[in-house]
């Protein structure tokens, strides 16, 4: 991502998504930020991320999201993933 990003936020890949808005997080109860903070995971915990998800063309676009922790709710699809955001703000990011 080529401008600083606005706030601290975690890095997901948002091209592993199990439905059009909720990004897969993590297997654990903790990640870390972009400025190296330690995050517990939580239902309702509001989250800010970033990442890149793949066009059409398979061109990587970078993107900054926010949304709300949930516990994964499809272990048939990713059992080993704990914890999911559903994304509610969408920003694409200029190159």
């Amino acid at each position: 991502m080529r401008r600083a990003l606005d706030r601290p936020r975690i890095q997901v890949d948002l091209s592993e998504r199990s439905e059009q808005v909720v990004a897969l997080l993590a297997m654990n109860d903790e990640m870390h930020d972009s400025t190296g903070a330690c995050i517990t995971l939580h239902e309702g915990l509001r989250l800010h991320l970033y990442g890149w998800e793949r066009s059409e063309h398979g061109t990587a676009l970078p993107r900054l999201v926010s949304g709300i922790v949930e516990r994964n709710a499809e272990p048939d699809w990713n059992p080993h993933v704990r914890w999911c955001c559903r994304l509610d703000e969408w920003e694409d990011v200029q190159r």
